[in-house]
């Protein structure tokens, strides 16, 4: 099935069932570099753990710099560090993209040790899917990128993201699949997720639902974000509940 990634603080995913938990994780640089200590202790206990260290572009509204990516990634042995984009920008995108890779790989290198299995995904943007497939296409063999990261946005510029998982796979189909986020389109995320080219989906959303008490399904709404909510959340079941209800939705038969 595909691998739901749960995004919330520390003192909630940690206090998730160990199946709401999983193995699958999208964490944010800029809250793991501000709480270093908690997501070590907490992440340091597992092994083989899939864990994408997210630029935070959507919640800064821009990417963080190396030094506080180096800093989460020093924190958390993560798998792959997105690069960063600039939201709905391709040519932004590609610029910003192609200098980090001029420097990334080395700077990472210690922190991945070398190993096979680490990287950086790239996120393609654009305001239209010709957009999308441009910026993909400019990094179509880059040896250090090992997941493409199909963002959210797209369901609002062109109606759904399953073109662009056929772009993407198109493009260079052995780098595995990443969907960035919950869209406004919760049943295009689900049939998007249960695309068998896709290994996961990363959400705050069932869990700020939990928060606020809602039952999390095809017709909930997204919830708007409480800018608090990342530094006051607490742990209730109902978060474990709407998170097992999502993974039952894009289960693979």
């Amino acid at each position: 099935m595909a691998k739901f990634g749960p995004v919330a603080p520390i003192q909630v995913v940690s206090k998730l069932s160990p199946s709401a938990c999983g193995d699958y994780h999208l964490l944010l640089a800029h809250d793991v570099a501000a709480h270093a200590k908690e997501y070590s202790q907490f992440f340091g206990k597992f092994r083989n753990f899939t864990i994408i260290m997210d630029n935070s572009v959507i919640e800064l509204g821009g990417a963080v710099d190396l030094k506080v990516v180096k800093a989460a990634v020093r924190a958390v042995d993560s798998t792959t560090v997105v690069l960063p984009d600039i939201l709905l920008d391709a040519k932004g995108t590609v610029d910003s993209c192609l200098k980090a890779l001029e420097t990334w790989p080395s700077e990472f290198a210690d922190l991945f040790g070398n190993r096979s299995d680490r990287g950086f995904m790239l996120v393609p943007q654009g305001k239209t899917l010709a957009e999308f497939a441009w910026c993909a296409e400019q990094f179509a063999s880059h040896p250090a990128i090992n997941f493409w990261g199909v963002p959210r946005n797209l369901v609002k510029e062109i109606g759904s993201r399953a073109r662009a998982i056929d772009i993407v796979s198109a493009i260079n189909n052995h780098r595995r699949i990443h969907l960035l986020g919950f869209s406004d389109d919760v049943c295009d995320d689900v049939i998007c997720a249960k695309d068998r080219r896709v290994e996961g989906i990363d959400s705050a959303v069932p869990i700020r639902c939990g928060s606020l008490g809602i039952r999390f399904d095809f017709n909930s709404s997204v919830p708007p974000r409480d800018p608090k909510w990342f530094d006051e959340a607490t742990h209730v079941p109902l978060m474990d509940e709407n998170i097992e209800n999502y993974k039952r939705w894009i289960r693979r038969f």
